[in-house]
């Protein structure tokens, strides 16, 4: 149990669970095992059906720094949303997101926290790459190091994997200021917000073990096509079958338009306009004014915003 000595800089992770009884015990134990910080944890089951909230009931009872929050299922993004609602009434100066079925390292809140905590006054965010472990966590592969994060990135990819996700309390308060009714991913959503409004630290080093386990399997990709189809997929299968980063850019405006820079909020306007004209959306996708990190989704990319689907 973390000894919440007021010395250490002070973590509040922020868990969902749902039906993950086969390796929460092991992910428990590591965010308990980690060294340099004091943390507090937060835990919404989502309307679990297996042995995961007896789990947690046990964690809570022996650890007085776990806090559950049995809920009904609300499926992700929203649960998410719930715990960062939650999350202010924590001491915390900073939060990190977790899920149910990764290994973290023990240093990995301490970076973190270094990487963060220069400027407590400006909303920061922290992520990083990961390293994909199978269920028995033997070693798979990393995620792609080569990330440059920005606004106009953020607008159609995010970078920032959830689980690797830690952000300062100024950007906490700025997300539940204003709330999404729709957001494509919670991680996104966070990225989104902090490229606008603050700072975002991408860390090329690791210090968590992703575990790939039944239809989360990256698996090996056997060839160029077969890549292909995968990001592709990737790309298109969001809300309704479709990559629709336009719906989130509308819903950024609503929540954060009169605050949003003029330069953010006139790449949004735009990109939400073009969708009425196909030779305004072709325009559009050679100006350069958006971009995804690998050159392969980036011309992918470019298709899709010409096709009229983004």
């Amino acid at each position: 149990m973390s000894s919440q000595s007021g010395s250490r800089p002070h973590v509040c992770i922020l868990m969902s669970t749902f039906n993950g009884e086969e390796f929460l015990v092991e992910q428990l134990d590591s965010l308990l095992n980690q060294q340099g910080v004091d943390v507090t944890i937060i835990v919404r089951d989502d309307g679990s059906s297996d042995g995961t909230r007896r789990i947690l009931e046990r964690y809570q009872e022996a650890n007085r720094n776990i806090q559950v929050h049995p809920g009904a299922n609300l499926g992700v993004v929203p649960s998410f949303l719930e715990l960062m609602r939650i999350a202010p009434a924590s001491s915390a100066g900073y939060f990190a997101l977790c899920d149910q079925d990764d290994v973290w390292l023990p240093e990995k809140l301490s970076h973190a926290v270094r990487a963060l905590e220069s400027d407590k006054s400006t909303p920061r965010l922290y992520c990083s790459v990961v390293r994909y472990v199978d269920k028995s966590l033997r070693h798979l592969g990393s995620s792609r190091p080569g990330i440059r994060p920005d606004f106009r990135n953020a607008v159609v990819e995010n970078i920032a994997t959830g689980c690797t996700v830690v952000f300062n309390r100024a950007l906490l308060q700025l997300v539940n200021s204003a709330a999404p009714r729709r957001a494509l991913m919670h991680d996104w959503w966070l990225y989104l917000v902090a490229s606008a409004f603050g700072d975002v630290v991408f860390d090329r080093q690791s210090w968590i073990l992703y575990r790939q386990h039944g239809r989360n399997v990256i698996g090996g990709t056997t060839s160029i096509m077969r890549m292909m189809v995968i990001r592709i997929r990737r790309m298109r299968l969001r809300q309704g079958g479709v990559f629709r980063c336009s719906d989130q850019a509308e819903e950024f405006l609503r929540c954060f338009g009169e605050r949003c820079p003029p330069a953010h909020r006139q790449l949004l306007e735009e990109m939400l306009a073009v969708r009425k004209s196909l030779f305004r959306r072709i325009r559009f996708a050679f100006a350069g004014k958006i971009r995804r990190n690998h050159w392969i989704d980036d011309g992918l990319l470019r298709l899709l915003l010409i096709a009229g689907h983004y």
